[in-house]
C-alpha cells in the first residue's frame, strides 16, 4: 500500500513537472511562439491605430514631420538638408516609403521588422548574460511591452534604436568576457551606428575608456580603449 502510494506521489510530481516554467522553456518553440505574441499584438494595435489616423501628414506630431520630410527630400534627390539630424533613421525611413509607394500606413507595417529584431536580440542578451530562462522571459516582457509595442506606430527613431543598443550592449558582453582588438572595433563600430540613428551614446566609448583602465592592466586597457573610440569616431566623421 505504502509503496502504491509512493509511486502515485512520484507519478503526481511527474505529471507537474511537464507544466513547470523550466520544463516549458526547454521547450525549442518557446522562442517562436514569444515572437509570434510580439507580432500578433504589434499587427492588432497598428490595425486598430490605422483605422482612426489618415494616411496623410496629418497623422504626424513631435518629431515625426521632420524625419518624414527628410525621408521625402531624400527621395526627391535633395539630399540631407536639416544636418542637424543623423541620418540613418530617414535614410531607413526613405527605403521605407519605396517599399510602400510613400504610405504612412504601410510604413507602420513594416516597423514591426525592427520591433521583432528586438524582442530576438532580448532573449539573445537574457541568454548571454545569464541563461536560458532569464533571456526566454525578457523576451516575453519585450513582446508585451507597451512602450515598444507602440515604437512602431511612429515615424521616430526610437525603432531603429531600441535593436541598436541592444546589439551594443551583446557585442560589449563579448569584448569584456574575451577581450581582443577585433571585438572591441566592433563595440565601437556598433556605437557609432548607434549614434547615426540617435546621437545618445557619443560620450559612452570615453566611459568605456576610463572603466577599462581599472578592470583590465593598463597597456591592454590603452588599446582596448583607442580602437574603440577611434574606430566609433571614424564612423560618425563623415556626419560631422
Amino acid at each position: 500500500m505504502f509503496k502504491q502510494n509512493s509511486v502515485q506521489g512520484e507519478s503526481k510530481l511527474i505529471g507537474l513537472e511537464r507544466f513547470s516554467l523550466a520544463h516549458i522553456y526547454a521547450k525549442r518553440w518557446v522562442l517562436p511562439l514569444i515572437l509570434l505574441l510580439g507580432l500578433g499584438l504589434r499587427l492588432a494595435v497598428t490595425i486598430d491605430w490605422n483605422g482612426y489616423q489618415p494616411n496623410s501628414p496629418d497623422r504626424l506630431v513631435g518629431d515625426e514631420p521632420g524625419y518624414d520630410n527628410m525621408a521625402r527630400e531624400l527621395l526627391q534627390g535633395f539630399g540631407f538638408t536639416w544636418p542637424g539630424r543623423v541620418p540613418l533613421y530617414p535614410t531607413w525611413l526613405a527605403g521605407v516609403y519605396l517599399l510602400t509607394n510613400g504610405s504612412y500606413i504601410g510604413a507602420t507595417y513594416v516597423q514591426l521588422i525592427p520591433g521583432l529584431v528586438t524582442i530576438g536580440l532580448t532573449y539573445w542578451l537574457g541568454r548571454r548574460l545569464l541563461n536560458r530562462t532569464v533571456g526566454l522571459t525578457a523576451a516575453f516582457f519585450a513582446a508585451i511591452s507597451y512602450i515598444l509595442i507602440h515604437q512602431s506606430l511612429h515615424l521616430l527613431s526610437e525603432v531603429l534604436y531600441t535593436p541598436t543598443v541592444l546589439l551594443v550592449v551583446l557585442a560589449l558582453f563579448a569584448a569584456v568576457k574575451t577581450p581582443s582588438k577585433q571585438r572591441f572595433i566592433w563595440v565601437g563600430v556598433l556605437i557609432g551606428v548607434s549614434n547615426l540613428i540617435r546621437p545618445s551614446l557619443l560620450l559612452f566609448p570615453f566611459f568605456l575608456a576610463a572603466t577599462l583602465l581599472f578592470a583590465l592592466p593598463w597597456r591592454k586597457a590603452l588599446v582596448y580603449a583607442s580602437v574603440m573610440i577611434v574606430s566609433s569616431l571614424l564612423i560618425i566623421t563623415p556626419w560631422i
